[in-house]
Protein backbone atom coordinates (compact mmCIF):
# COMPACT_ATOMS: atom_id res chain seq x y z
CA UNK A 1 0.00 0.00 0.00
CA UNK A 2 2.66 2.72 0.91
CA UNK A 3 4.65 1.85 -2.67
CA UNK A 4 1.45 2.43 -4.61
CA UNK A 5 0.16 5.80 -2.72
CA UNK A 6 0.74 9.07 -2.86
CA UNK A 7 -0.64 9.53 0.74
CA UNK A 8 -1.48 6.96 3.03
CA UNK A 9 -4.12 8.24 6.08
CA UNK A 10 -4.74 6.46 8.65
CA UNK A 11 -8.43 6.04 9.04
CA UNK A 12 -9.63 5.69 12.18
CA UNK A 13 -8.71 5.24 16.23
CA UNK A 14 -7.11 1.41 15.18
CA UNK A 15 -5.07 2.57 12.78
CA UNK A 16 -3.92 5.86 14.37
CA UNK A 17 -3.52 5.03 17.88
CA UNK A 18 -3.84 0.93 18.14
CA UNK A 19 -7.83 1.14 19.15
CA UNK A 20 -9.27 -1.49 21.68
CA UNK A 21 -7.99 -4.09 20.26
CA UNK A 22 -4.27 -2.26 21.40
CA UNK A 23 -5.45 -3.32 25.21
CA UNK A 24 -4.19 -6.76 24.28
CA UNK A 25 -0.41 -5.66 24.87
CA UNK A 26 -1.42 -5.76 28.80
CA UNK A 27 -0.81 -9.00 28.59
CA UNK A 28 1.25 -10.13 25.98
CA UNK A 29 -0.31 -12.33 22.41
CA UNK A 30 1.07 -15.35 23.93
CA UNK A 31 -1.39 -14.97 26.99
CA UNK A 32 -4.03 -13.81 24.94
CA UNK A 33 -4.14 -16.80 22.61
CA UNK A 34 -3.64 -19.05 26.19
CA UNK A 35 -6.84 -16.89 26.90
CA UNK A 36 -9.05 -17.44 23.89
CA UNK A 37 -7.66 -20.66 23.44
CA UNK A 38 -6.50 -19.62 19.86
CA UNK A 39 -3.18 -21.57 18.51
CA UNK A 40 -0.65 -18.81 17.65
CA UNK A 41 1.60 -20.72 15.12
CA UNK A 42 -1.20 -22.05 13.22
CA UNK A 43 -1.80 -21.04 10.01
CA UNK A 44 -5.53 -21.40 9.07
CA UNK A 45 -6.08 -22.31 5.00
CA UNK A 46 -9.79 -21.75 4.05
CA UNK A 47 -9.75 -24.12 1.35
CA UNK A 48 -7.38 -25.79 -0.72
CA UNK A 49 -5.14 -23.73 -2.63
CA UNK A 50 -6.24 -20.48 -0.68
CA UNK A 51 -3.59 -18.12 0.46
CA UNK A 52 -2.97 -19.07 4.09
CA UNK A 53 -4.33 -16.56 6.83
CA UNK A 54 -0.78 -14.67 8.77
CA UNK A 55 0.03 -15.73 12.20
CA UNK A 56 -0.98 -13.29 15.27
CA UNK A 57 1.94 -10.71 15.79
CA UNK A 58 3.66 -10.13 19.50
CA UNK A 59 1.94 -6.68 19.91
CA UNK A 60 -0.72 -4.69 18.07
CA UNK A 61 1.35 -1.45 16.53
CA UNK A 62 -0.05 1.49 14.91
CA UNK A 63 -0.17 1.94 11.37
CA UNK A 64 3.01 4.66 11.65
CA UNK A 65 4.84 1.59 13.25
CA UNK A 66 4.72 -0.63 10.20
CA UNK A 67 4.96 2.24 7.51
CA UNK A 68 4.95 5.80 6.97
CA UNK A 69 2.01 7.70 7.66
CA UNK A 70 1.35 11.13 5.92
CA UNK A 71 -2.29 12.16 7.77
CA UNK A 72 -4.47 11.05 10.31
CA UNK A 73 -8.43 10.49 10.02
CA UNK A 74 -9.13 10.26 13.84
CA UNK A 75 -12.52 8.84 15.75
CA UNK A 76 -14.12 5.33 16.48
CA UNK A 77 -15.45 5.90 13.68
CA UNK A 78 -14.38 9.27 12.19
CA UNK A 79 -17.52 11.39 11.54
CA UNK A 80 -18.82 11.86 8.26
CA UNK A 81 -18.46 15.37 8.32
CA UNK A 82 -14.24 15.01 8.87
CA UNK A 83 -14.63 12.16 6.41
CA UNK A 84 -15.77 14.83 3.82
CA UNK A 85 -13.49 17.53 5.03
CA UNK A 86 -10.65 15.12 5.08
CA UNK A 87 -11.12 13.98 1.31
CA UNK A 88 -12.32 17.40 -0.12
CA UNK A 89 -8.90 18.36 1.67
CA UNK A 90 -6.86 15.59 -0.33
CA UNK A 91 -8.41 16.14 -3.58
CA UNK A 92 -8.11 19.87 -4.05
CA UNK A 93 -4.79 21.31 -5.47
CA UNK A 94 -2.68 21.77 -3.24
CA UNK A 95 -0.95 25.18 -2.66
CA UNK A 96 0.66 24.79 1.11
CA UNK A 97 0.76 21.47 3.35
CA UNK A 98 -2.29 19.37 3.93
CA UNK A 99 -3.28 18.97 7.36
CA UNK A 100 -1.20 16.15 9.36
CA UNK A 101 -4.55 15.59 11.45
CA UNK A 102 -7.89 15.80 9.65
CA UNK A 103 -9.46 17.76 13.30
CA UNK A 104 -9.42 20.57 15.17
CA UNK A 105 -6.35 21.25 17.23
CA UNK A 106 -8.34 22.02 20.61
CA UNK A 107 -9.57 19.65 23.45
CA UNK A 108 -13.03 18.68 22.80
CA UNK A 109 -14.46 21.06 25.81
CA UNK A 110 -14.23 23.83 23.42
CA UNK A 111 -16.59 22.78 20.88
CA UNK A 112 -18.66 20.86 24.18
CA UNK A 113 -22.41 22.15 24.37
CA UNK A 114 -22.35 22.20 27.99
CA UNK A 115 -18.98 24.01 28.67
CA UNK A 116 -21.21 27.01 29.93
CA UNK A 117 -22.02 24.81 33.03
CA UNK A 118 -18.87 23.51 33.91
CA UNK A 119 -17.54 24.71 37.33
CA UNK A 120 -13.77 24.37 36.81
CA UNK A 121 -13.79 24.86 40.90
CA UNK A 122 -15.88 21.71 41.95
CA UNK A 123 -14.01 18.89 42.73
CA UNK A 124 -15.45 15.89 41.80
CA UNK A 125 -16.19 13.74 45.29
CA UNK A 126 -16.66 10.44 43.29
CA UNK A 127 -16.37 8.94 40.16
CA UNK A 128 -19.65 7.38 39.10
CA UNK A 129 -20.44 4.83 36.48
CA UNK A 130 -22.91 6.69 33.73
CA UNK A 131 -25.42 3.29 34.02
CA UNK A 132 -25.94 3.59 37.40
CA UNK A 133 -26.36 7.60 37.78
CA UNK A 134 -29.88 9.78 36.35
CA UNK A 135 -27.72 11.81 34.18
CA UNK A 136 -29.20 15.27 34.02
CA UNK A 137 -29.14 16.01 30.55
CA UNK A 138 -27.58 20.10 30.47
CA UNK A 139 -24.80 20.23 33.07
CA UNK A 140 -21.50 19.16 32.83
CA UNK A 141 -21.10 15.35 32.78
CA UNK A 142 -17.96 15.94 34.85
CA UNK A 143 -19.15 18.14 37.32
CA UNK A 144 -21.56 14.86 37.84
CA UNK A 145 -18.96 12.98 38.65
CA UNK A 146 -18.57 10.94 35.24
CA UNK A 147 -15.72 10.30 33.70
CA UNK A 148 -15.54 12.37 30.69
CA UNK A 149 -12.30 12.64 28.63
CA UNK A 150 -13.35 15.64 27.13
CA UNK A 151 -10.01 17.92 28.47
CA UNK A 152 -7.50 15.73 27.12
CA UNK A 153 -8.93 15.01 23.83
CA UNK A 154 -8.97 16.16 20.60
CA UNK A 155 -12.05 18.32 18.99
CA UNK A 156 -13.74 17.76 16.08
CA UNK A 157 -16.68 15.38 16.37
CA UNK A 158 -19.33 17.59 16.77
CA UNK A 159 -19.66 16.26 20.18
CA UNK A 160 -21.19 13.28 19.44
CA UNK A 161 -21.57 11.26 22.55
CA UNK A 162 -21.76 14.18 24.74
CA UNK A 163 -24.93 15.00 22.60
CA UNK A 164 -26.13 11.79 23.02
CA UNK A 165 -26.11 12.27 27.10
CA UNK A 166 -22.90 9.63 27.00
CA UNK A 167 -19.21 10.86 28.15
CA UNK A 168 -16.14 11.20 25.74
CA UNK A 169 -14.16 8.30 25.92
CA UNK A 170 -11.20 9.87 23.94
CA UNK A 171 -11.54 8.12 20.57
CA UNK A 172 -10.29 11.15 18.49
CA UNK A 173 -6.97 11.22 20.31
CA UNK A 174 -4.48 13.55 21.98
CA UNK A 175 -4.05 17.29 20.54
CA UNK A 176 -0.36 17.86 19.40
CA UNK A 177 0.91 19.11 22.42
CA UNK A 178 0.60 15.76 24.25
CA UNK A 179 3.31 13.29 24.19
CA UNK A 180 1.00 10.40 26.12
CA UNK A 181 -3.15 10.61 25.45
CA UNK A 182 -3.45 8.42 28.46
CA UNK A 183 -1.00 10.56 30.81
CA UNK A 184 -2.69 13.55 29.43
CA UNK A 185 -6.40 12.23 30.49
CA UNK A 186 -5.26 10.94 33.78
CA UNK A 187 -3.53 14.87 34.32
CA UNK A 188 -7.07 16.18 33.36
CA UNK A 189 -9.18 13.66 35.75
CA UNK A 190 -6.37 14.65 38.88
CA UNK A 191 -7.07 18.04 38.17
CA UNK A 192 -10.70 17.92 37.75
CA UNK A 193 -10.46 15.68 41.45
CA UNK A 194 -8.25 18.62 42.99
CA UNK A 195 -7.83 18.96 46.80
CA UNK A 196 -5.00 17.31 48.88
CA UNK A 197 -6.47 15.18 50.95
CA UNK A 198 -5.42 11.66 50.41
CA UNK A 199 -8.68 9.60 51.58
CA UNK A 200 -11.26 11.81 49.80
CA UNK A 201 -9.05 11.47 46.54
CA UNK A 202 -9.13 7.37 47.63
CA UNK A 203 -12.92 8.30 47.87
CA UNK A 204 -13.20 9.45 44.29
CA UNK A 205 -11.23 7.16 42.69
CA UNK A 206 -12.50 4.12 44.04
CA UNK A 207 -15.69 4.22 41.01
CA UNK A 208 -12.89 4.06 38.66
CA UNK A 209 -12.47 -0.02 38.53
CA UNK A 210 -10.21 0.05 35.01
CA UNK A 211 -8.00 2.73 34.95
CA UNK A 212 -5.90 1.11 32.00
CA UNK A 213 -9.07 0.46 29.60
CA UNK A 214 -10.42 3.84 30.61
CA UNK A 215 -7.67 6.65 30.06
CA UNK A 216 -5.57 3.97 27.36
CA UNK A 217 -8.75 2.36 26.10
CA UNK A 218 -7.34 3.43 22.28
CA UNK A 219 -3.94 4.48 22.64
CA UNK A 220 -2.35 2.13 24.26
CA UNK A 221 0.07 1.05 21.21
CA UNK A 222 0.75 4.32 20.35
CA UNK A 223 1.70 5.33 24.52
CA UNK A 224 5.23 6.29 26.35
CA UNK A 225 3.93 2.65 27.58
CA UNK A 226 3.89 0.31 25.03
CA UNK A 227 7.93 -0.76 25.31
CA UNK A 228 6.97 -1.61 29.04
CA UNK A 229 3.73 -3.82 28.95
CA UNK A 230 3.50 -7.58 28.87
Amino acid sequence: IRRKSRSVVAFGACAHLGGVPGLANQLGMERVCDVVGADRERAVAAEPGQPKVPGIADRVRTLDQVIPVDHVLPGCPPTPSAFGAALLSLLAPQTGPTEAVFALDIALCDECPRKATRRPDAAIAEIRRIQWTAVRADECLLNQGILCLGPGTRSGCGAACINANMPCTGCFGPTSGARDHGAKLISATAAAIGGDDEDAIRAALSGLTDPVGSFYRYSLPNSLLRGRMA
